[in-house]
């Protein structure tokens, strides 16, 4: 079967159909063949299927999407259906603005026999334009039907929206008589409300005349306590700055008293170290003295002339008192060491266990101390290889060889005095100089 429809001033298209049925009881098939429709653009097809006064409009499943437009090429296209199938006289196809053409009653699936013969269809062929004041075609018919149908459904719509609004209108009418006698009573209880209200209202305004004296005692209360806390405040930041100061002057102190205490630490380490020095220097001293007293006493006992022995006795009472005045140095030294100590004590300063004293200082004083002990050792051997010396002539000194002079001897005695002398004196100034 063939179906054409003209395109106004372009040409004619025909479509020649080849299946349309039902394939399924939920699916329509159309198929065929297009014809001058080169640079046509198809749109979703849409289907009309018209059976007496009722008419089904279809939009095409997209599985076939986009339809292309291909002259002599096969064309498909599936349209839903929904219910059973439908004894349609013909139908109409629309694939773009102005192109519609008409087709067959579609084939119903097997087992589904027709009521009444389809009439037949018109013959194939060109056909000419239709005119705007001739039969409207069946996608025209079907769009004014479905549009009264439309304003039918929704004038049927706004009659029971009417219906309802109307029922509801009623309802509100009970519903306002009832709010009236219910505003009614309000009102009456709200006139003994308001009565009741002017009543306590006077009271209120007693009370409200007492508080606000109240108030106002309150608020001079609260003018005084604000200028106490002012002065408070003030006070406060004063107390705040002097409590400052006094933690910096505390900083300060502690800072001098740390510096004293290092200070004390240092000068009883000095102290010790030279307490250490002097009481070796005391026994080297008390040494030299008692062999002072020795080797005096050894002159004593030895025989000499008077005015050799009294030369030699005021040399030995020279050397007697620079060794006084040595020792009255050394004393006064130690003195003033015992002074520095007392001052330190007399500060309020506990003493801590002596913390070791300087290294440097102890090694240089044992080693001043030990070259004195050496030199001491030397002038000690120094004097009584004089001793010796002195001794020898003495036993001879009375008694002269003939033919000898004495005075050799005497002034080898004298010589040997000096000497010894001479060690004494430098003894006395190693001892003096350990000490210092």
């Amino acid at each position: 079967m063939t179906a054409s429809v003209p395109v106004p001033e372009t040409g004619a298209q025909t479509f020649e159909v080849e299946r349309f049925a039902w394939t399924a009881p939920d699916r329509l098939e159309l198929e065929g063949r297009w014809s001058g429709v080169r640079g046509v653009r198809f749109v979703r097809p849409t289907l009309v299927l018209v059976a007496g006064e009722d008419h089904r409009r279809a939009l095409a499943l997209l599985e076939h999407k986009p339809w292309p437009a291909e002259d002599g090429a096969s064309w498909v296209a599936a349209f839903p259906w929904a219910g059973d199938p439908m004894e349609a006289d013909a139908g109409e196809l629309s694939v773009a603005p102005g192109i519609a053409v008409r087709l067959p009653a579609p084939d119903l699936p097997k087992g589904v026999r027709r009521k009444s013969p389809a009439p037949a269809p018109p013959a194939a062929g060109p056909a000419k334009p239709r005119s705007p004041s001739g039969d409207q075609g069946l996608i025209q018919r079907a769009a004014a039907t479905e549009k009264a149908q439309q304003e039918l459904a929704t004038q049927r719509a706004a009659r029971e929206a009417l219906e309802r609004d109307h029922v509801d209108l009623r309802r509100r009418a009970d519903a306002a008589v009832r709010d009236r006698d219910r505003a009614a009573k309000e009102r009456d209880a709200a006139l003994a409300a308001r009565d009741e209200a002017v009543r306590e209202r006077d009271s209120v305004a007693v009370v409200r005349d007492r508080l606000e004296r109240e108030r106002e005692t309150l608020a001079a209360e609260r003018d005084d306590l604000r200028g106490e806390l002012r002065s408070t405040s003030e006070a406060r930041d004063a107390v705040m700055d002097a409590r400052g100061a006094a933690a910096e002057a505390l900083h300060r102190v502690e800072a001098e008293r740390d510096a004293a205490v290092e200070e004390r630490d240092r000068l009883r380490n000095a102290r010790d170290a030279v307490d250490d020095v002097v009481a070796r220097a005391q026994a080297e001293r008390d040494a030299a003295i008692k062999e002072r007293d020795r080797l005096r006493r050894r002159l004593n006992e030895v025989a000499r002339p008077p005015d050799t022995a009294a030369a030699a006795s005021e040399q030995l009472v020279r050397l007697t008192a620079r060794l006084d005045a040595l020792t009255a140095e050394r004393d006064k030294l130690a003195a003033e060491r015992d002074r520095l100590a007392a001052g330190v004590a007399d500060r309020g300063l506990s003493r801590p266990p002596a913390p070791s004293a300087d290294p440097g200082l102890i090694d240089d004083l044992r080693h001043q101390l030990d070259e004195a002990v050496a030199e001491r050792d030397e002038a000690r051997l120094a004097a009584e290889t004089a001793e010796q010396a002195i001794a020898a002539p003495a036993t001879e000194a009375t008694r002269p060889l003939p033919g000898s002079d004495p005075q050799p001897r005497w002034s080898q005695r004298v010589a040997a005095l000096i000497a010894f002398a001479i060690v004494v004196v430098v003894l006395l100034a190693l001892v003096l100089r350990a000490v210092v």
